[in-house]
């Protein structure tokens, strides 16, 4: 038994001893030939220097460690890639990247980048295409592009606690299912979160100062939680899929939509919007959809509260105080339910009932021009008597002011 102990341990000893360590410029000159010369599981220190070049690694499981290095991908000409990752388990950490038009190209599964900066890429900081799998962006500071800060098509992105400076298109542009981007900022970028696939899990996020949308999901069974967007030149979220969760985020100082909604079967839930949108803006603006659960959606100082353009959801604890025509418009819908929901200070209706068997229940809605409105030359219809609703303004049967 001892013998056979003693031969695992020197093997054990010998799979150790097989990683080395290549350092730069200390044994090659260049990071190219420390890569040439590298073999699976090795790790190459790159110490502080500048270093003009565009490494190619074809060898799967390197890691990279920058000591104060630069790498600079221009090499004569703007169009240069930092380094291109052809390999998988590849890591890259501590290096500073500038010029070039993509400065890391992941073009393999399971990589990660992490602590590093990246400054005047022509395009993307951060690039990778399928097969890319599970790459991990961590920790990095991507302070311009001329593209995406991150473009990723592959599945499993992971991308945590980055800062987002001035990217001209999206922060994270992302293609591949099941990514997650958790607690990151963006400041001054066109769409700090665009994700154009299913499982998607956006949380923790700061976005401000953007151009478009903050943060745009297109896909099922999504999950967008605890995100805080402000100050942007277009919605604060937009959302399509099916059986996803939108739930504790805040959005400020919006000039579009604070929230826009293609959703089913979802839930939305405890979100505050504040000063969104211009005359004639919705806060909340349910598009389309149905048997979407909308609870504590609190709206404030906005021109018009929400929008509901689907069937069949639920409303409860909403409340609107605003300025502007409606606290709540229900267009040509069927079975509509809102249960305590509240409106006031809206120059046009508390509550503007423009569907087919809406159900009005509870809550309240006063200091409006009116108080509840029902167009039933239109067609819209209560499903019934509007029990235990405070209002001023119209009747008190089922089709209070006609419009």
């Amino acid at each position: 038994m001892k013998v056979i102990l003693s031969c695992l341990a020197v093997l054990a000893a010998a799979g150790v001893a097989s990683a080395a360590t290549l350092k730069v410029p200390q044994q090659f000159a260049t990071i190219q030939a420390a890569v040439d010369a590298a073999a699976d599981g090795d790790t190459i220190v790159v110490s502080k220097g500048t270093y003009e070049e565009n490494v190619v690694v074809a060898t799967p499981n390197l890691h990279f460690v920058g000591k104060k290095a630069k790498i600079d991908a221009t090499v004569g000409n703007s169009f240069g890639t930092g380094i291109q990752v052809n390999a998988a388990g590849v890591t890259i950490q501590g290096f500073s990247f500038r010029n070039g038009e993509t400065q890391i190209d992941v073009e393999a599964d399971g990589c990660s980048v992490t602590k590093c900066t990246f400054v005047s890429s022509s395009i993307y900081p951060i690039y990778g295409e399928t097969p890319g799998t599970n790459a991990r962006i961590i920790g990095n500071k991507i302070l311009s592009a001329g593209d995406d800060g991150v473009f990723l098509d592959g599945s499993g992105a992971f991308i945590q606690k980055n800062s987002f400076r001035n990217c001209s298109d999206a922060g994270v542009e992302i293609y591949g299912s099941g990514a997650t981007v958790d607690r990151n900022s963006f400041i001054q970028t066109g769409y700090p979160v665009y994700i154009g696939a299913a499982n998607a899990v956006v949380t923790a996020n700061k976005v401000q100062v953007f151009g478009s949308i903050g943060v745009y999901v297109d896909g099922d069974a999504f999950v967008v939680e605890g995100n805080s967007v402000r100050i942007g030149d277009g919605r604060g979220f937009e959302l399509y899929g099916l059986g996803g969760t939108l739930s504790g985020n805040t959005v400020q100082g919006c000039s579009g939509n604070g929230v826009y909604l293609e959703v089913d079967d979802s839930t939305i839930e405890d979100m505050s919007i504040v000063t969104t949108g211009y005359l004639g803006g919705v806060a909340f603006r349910l598009e389309s959809g149905a048997n979407n659960q909308v609870t504590g959606i609190t709206v404030k100082d906005c021109p018009d509260g929400f929008w509901v353009g689907g069937s069949s959801n639920t409303f409860t604890g909403c409340s609107a105080a605003g300025w502007g025509y409606n606290g709540f418009l229900v267009y040509s819908v069927d079975s509509n339910t809102f249960d305590d929901c509240s409106a006031k200070g809206f120059n046009g209706q508390g509550f503007n009932n423009g569907g087919t068997n809406t159900a009005l229940t509870g809550g309240s809605y006063t200091g409006n021009r009116i108080d509840i409105a029902n167009d039933v030359g239109g067609g819209a219809t209560f499903a019934g008597p509007l029990t235990g609703v405070q209002f001023g303004t119209g009747g008190a049967t089922t089709e209070p002011e006609v419009e």
